[in-house]
């Protein structure tokens, strides 16, 4: 699995990271790397799939696609309630227009 990684100039640390993609070509990483512009320099790594940056790569990509559709579903959970809260909402106005029309 190759990835692309970029590193912060002054102190080399891996700041971000992605999956390689149709951009990802040595033309686009050298100009990229030669903007001085930009705080990171990019490179292509590969990961072997039984090494030890492939598998924490790999659980933080699925780390992150959890915490994805859990926010998912509690947004759905809190669109089910805005509904409630709107019927109910809706009930008690027009109950309250049929006691304003006794008075």
């Amino acid at each position: 699995m190759k990835i692309v990684i970029y590193r912060d100039k002054q102190t080399n640390k891996i700041t971000n990271h992605h999956p390689v993609n149709d951009k990802c070509t040595e033309e686009n990483l050298r100009t990229y790397n030669e903007n001085e512009k930009y705080p990171t320099k990019a490179e292509i790594v590969e990961l072997e799939e039984d090494s030890l940056e492939y598998y924490f790569y790999t659980m933080k990509t699925s780390t992150i696609e959890q915490e994805a559709e859990n926010l998912r579903d509690l947004m759905d959970e809190i669109e089910h309630i805005a509904d409630c809260i709107n019927y109910r909402l809706s009930d008690f106005d027009r109950w309250f227009k049929k006691e304003r029309g006794k008075e």
